[in-house]
């Protein structure tokens, strides 16, 4: 009966060691994420925003300077402008410019 109890006390305590090494190795992975992820994801998302107003820009500016526009051309702006509005939750000076030209 006793080696019962020891082996009760060992699966015990090794699963109160495995969830407190769980806790502190979440809490080490949340502030790397906090730190270092974090920074990375909001250079990424403000590179596509630029890249997105770029692209638009030129788009637009070739349609108000009476330039003709491919089909495919016409296709992809529609989709970078659907994710630089939907995705990317922007709404600027494109947006007026898209509204004044594309409708």
């Amino acid at each position: 009966m006793n080696w019962i109890l020891t082996i009760a006390s060992f699966v015990t305590a090794i699963t109160v060691i495995l969830t407190a090494l769980k806790k502190i190795l979440n809490a080490i992975l949340d502030n790397f994420f906090q730190e270092k992820i974090d920074p990375l994801f909001k250079s990424i998302n403000k590179l596509d925003e630029h890249h997105c107003k770029d692209y638009l820009v030129n788009f637009l500016n070739k349609v108000k300077n009476g330039e003709i526009i491919s089909e495919i051309d016409r296709k992809r702006a529609y989709e970078v402008y659907d994710h630089y509005t939907n995705d990317l939750h922007k709404n600027s000076y494109i947006h007026d410019e898209w509204e004044k030209y594309m409708n």
